[in-house]
């Protein structure tokens, strides 16, 4: 081991688990200088009354902090000498009180992530006595499940993506002290909400504040009143980018989505509908859609186009359009035909996929076919034999091939780069994929089962 290089000992810690590191570290001098200097561990947890201290940890550079412990002297002491290198700070399932949290984040003036997970606030009739001091740089916030009385202290910091993710179970349906925080910000892009039930978070006018907004994200909300919503999302139609709706099944967001003039990027999904879109959306490259109408001809600059549940009669409105991404779930490939057409994944189609598909599609370049029950070793022949051009070949799930599908390969597939096969491997033996390894063509292959 002494005359292993440093070079080399790194490469074999570096796969190694923090926990492991740690350990490791406690061996001899030079596995600790390694770990030191390459800056293997950049993680420190503080929990219970352990927070490393059992460990030399006081003087290394981390980036990351998890802080489980609500004991305010072990917090501070850890971060005295370590904060200012922290990057990201996860407050992880423990009550606390706003002034705990105000001191811990003033010794983390560089930190650019913050987490609230399972947080709830001791007293929530708490006077605050200070609030977190500024910083100069943008943050984003994660707010999973915790108390928003939280944003009472945050009131100074700028955000550069906010997201809250609650449940419809959840009692902290409070959140009078994010608006002021709202109403401060300057540099805020993305905005996500999830699992908001009964609320005043959308309950009256949202401020505006003074930023351009990007990116917005609702799934799984029941607002009491969506107007506040489109209010909201209509002061921002001049800088979105992004929009995604996801299983709100009472609003209908074409109105929106109408209004936008730059956006990019649209996702409508779980049972949800664009009805009321009457003239060409040429802006959006990127939509995905569940249940697709003929409405989706109004997008008529599609790049990426993500389908679920769609209908033949759909399929063939979008004939001749400039997709070049194409993702067809659960629904049927039948009348599809995009002359421009490289990416293609089908997820759990229904019926067979045909000869005509593929001699429609020649310039294929990376195929997914995910549960095809009905891809044997003929149809996959048939695939192959009409994608000259295919580099990434991936076949997840059931099917019915047999081992003669290697040699099919092989034979078929001279450009192929990478195979990706996971559950589908699992079926063969390695004496059965010999024939790959001997073709000789620097193919890539990835299994779950096979360690070659």
């Amino acid at each position: 081991m002494d005359n292993l290089p440093n070079e080399l000992v790194y490469n074999i810690l570096k796969k190694l688990k923090q926990k492991e590191l740690l350990k490791c570290a406690m061996v001899c001098k030079r596995f600790k200088d390694i770990i030191e200097s390459y800056s293997l561990i950049n993680k420190l947890v503080i929990q219970d009354e352990v927070c490393d201290s059992s460990l030399p940890v006081f003087n290394r550079k981390y980036t990351k902090v998890i802080i489980r412990d609500n004991n305010d002297v072990n917090i501070l002491k850890a971060l005295q000498t370590t904060g200012d290198s922290i990057l990201e700070v996860k407050f992880d399932q423990h009550n606390s009180s706003l002034e705990s949290i105000t001191k811990t984040l003033n010794y983390l003036p560089n930190v650019k992530v913050i987490t609230f997970y399972y947080v709830r606030i001791e007293d929530d009739e708490e006077v605050v006595k200070d609030l977190v001091q500024p910083i100069s740089h943008t943050i984003d916030f994660h707010f999973l499940e915790s108390d928003p009385l939280i944003f009472k202290v945050l009131t100074n910091l700028s955000a550069k993506s906010i997201e809250l993710r609650l449940y419809g179970d959840s009692p902290y349906y409070n959140f009078e002290n994010f608006m002021p925080f709202m109403a401060k910000q300057k540099e805020l892009k993305s905005f996500r909400l999830s699992g908001i039930f009964e609320s005043n978070l959308m309950y009256g006018y949202v401020p505006k504040g003074d930023y351009r907004l990007t990116e917005f994200e609702i799934s799984n909300c029941d607002l009491e009143e969506w107007i506040y919503l489109e209010t909201y999302l209509n002061d921002h139609v001049d800088s979105l980018e992004k929009l995604s709706f996801r299983d709100l099944r009472s609003w209908d967001p074409s109105v929106i989505v109408k209004a936008c003039n730059n956006l990019k990027r649209l996702e409508i999904l779980e049972d949800m509908s664009i009805n009321d879109i009457d003239s060409d959306i040429t802006s959006v490259k990127e939509l995905s859609v569940e249940n697709p109408s003929l409405s989706i001809t109004k997008f008529t600059n599609l790049k990426k186009l993500f389908m679920q549940n769609a209908t033949a009669e759909v399929n063939r409105a979008i004939i001749g359009s400039n997709i070049e991404n194409l993702t067809v779930r659960f629904g049927t490939v039948e009348g599809i035909q995009c002359e421009k057409l490289t990416k293609l994944r089908l997820m759990n189609i229904d019926g067979p996929l045909t000869e005509e598909f593929f001699r429609n599609h020649p310039k294929i370049v990376d195929l997914k076919l995910e549960n095809h029950f009905l891809l044997t070793d003929a149809l996959l022949e048939t695939i192959v034999r009409y994608l000259q051009n295919l580099k990434v070949l991936t076949i997840y799930g059931m099917n019915d091939l047999s081992s003669r599908a290697f040699e099919i390969i092989k034979t078929h597939c001279k450009n192929l780069k990478v195979l990706d096969t996971k559950i589908w491997s699992q079926r063969y033996k390695i004496a059965d994929w010999k024939c790959l390894f001997e073709s000789n063509n620097g193919i890539e292959i990835y299994t779950e089962t096979f360690n070659f």
